[in-house]
């Protein structure tokens, strides 16, 4: 890690375990200024041969004597590793003091819009599923209105 960073609090930590690594994906893409498509996450398939430990997150220890990647990642010491059955992301140190209140965010704007009208949809017809798009809708402009002029991928 860099000397600029601060690392992350034994709470932090704790409370970042609570989500899945897709939802600190989402976070994570609204605050970094790298390529959210290509940097940063497992490129390679990835299997979780104990998903009863749930998520995991904590600091990569790594010794370099040659680049080190883990499935097509490059890692370095220091990153801060989070990691559950639907991969791993390697959040840049730049992008960690603000990862916890962006995860925070997009899970709290998919338990206002996505998750009540995912829950709605049991045994309506896809023409009846006018929900979706507005939830999804109103998901974007929550997104865009924390997280001026970034994007997702529900847009």
């Amino acid at each position: 890690m860099n000397d600029k960073t601060t690392p992350l609090s034994h709470a932090d930590l704790l409370e970042l375990k609570r989500w899945n690594t897709p939802t600190i994906y989402n976070g994570w893409e609204q605050i970094t200024s790298r390529d959210a498509g290509r940097d940063c996450f497992n490129l390679e398939e990835t299997h979780d041969f104990m998903p009863q430990m749930g998520s995991m997150v904590g600091y990569a220890v790594t010794v370099v004597i040659e680049e080190v990647e883990a499935f097509g990642t490059r890692i370095s010491p220091g990153s801060l590793i989070h990691a559950d059955k639907h991969g791993f992301l390697a959040v840049p140190d730049e992008d960690t003091p603000h990862l916890l209140e962006a995860a925070r965010s997009m899970d709290s704007f998919e338990c206002q819009t996505m998750i009540p009208a995912a829950r709605s949809a049991a045994g309506k017809s896809t023409e009846e599923l006018t929900e979706i798009d507005q939830a999804c809708s109103e998901f974007g402009r929550l997104a865009n209105a924390k997280f001026t002029g970034k994007s997702g991928e529900w847009e």
